[in-house]
């Protein structure tokens, strides 16, 4: 019988620890990730530029760094072979409805 109180007791509280992740995770508020077109900025993603088949984006300005640190782990340009496509799409960053978009 104790053994049925534990599994019990047990099941009551994995059952409200889902219930609270899953109520916290909806009441919470997403950030935007920018206020105004000064907070976007255009980066490269891939190592080839998108002048060359490479690709691009508009990211909050406060994370471009971080996508340039990625760009450090790229091949030297001597040994990157890319593609002779212009890729370049994104020609301004914008902030739409908090989040950065490209026009």
């Amino acid at each position: 019988m104790k053994r049925q109180g534990v599994i019990t007791s047990l099941a009551i509280l994995i059952s409200a620890f889902l219930l609270l992740t899953i109520v916290n995770g909806q009441g919470c508020a997403q950030q935007p990730e920018c206020r105004s077109d000064t907070d976007c900025t255009k980066v490269q993603l891939t190592c080839c530029p998108c002048n060359m088949g490479g690709q691009e984006a508009c990211v909050p300005r406060a994370l471009a760094s971080i996508y340039h640190d990625k760009l450090k782990d790229c091949p030297p340009q001597e040994k990157l072979i890319c593609a002779a496509v212009y890729n370049c799409k994104v020609e301004e960053c914008v902030c739409l409805k908090g989040n950065c978009e490209d026009v």
